[in-house]
């Protein structure tokens, strides 16, 4: 057990090493904090440059070849239906051919 001499020699010795890891501590802690600081700020710029002069542009764009893309939309719409369709009913043939022949491997192993 140590005596309240040695504890007191201990924390003594040891002040500076505290002293310093508070030090290290603190300056991570600002430099985390300046640096998410930064970060939010260029977010900030960045959107409102987007918003206040990319976007105007966008919509322009988007809006002159409105009618090709409704038409776009609308084939893709309809030939995804088909698809889908198709698939479904080519799903559903193969699961009734594995149907009929586990039926007729059962048949044969029970029969």
């Amino acid at each position: 057990m140590l005596t309240e001499e040695q504890i007191q020699q201990i924390v003594a010795e040891s002040t500076a090493d505290i002293e310093d890891s508070a030090k290290r501590q603190v300056k991570d802690s600002v430099s985390h904090v300046v640096s998410r600081a930064v970060q939010d700020c260029i977010r900030e710029c960045a959107t409102a440059y987007l918003t206040e002069h990319v976007k105007p542009q966008i919509v322009a764009m988007l809006t002159e070849h409105n009618a090709a893309i409704l038409e776009a939309a609308t084939r893709v719409a309809s030939e995804a239906g088909t698809l889908l369709v198709q698939a479904m009913v080519a799903d559903f043939k193969k699961k009734l051919e594995t149907s009929w022949t586990r039926k007729k491997i059962l048949e044969a192993m029970f029969a």
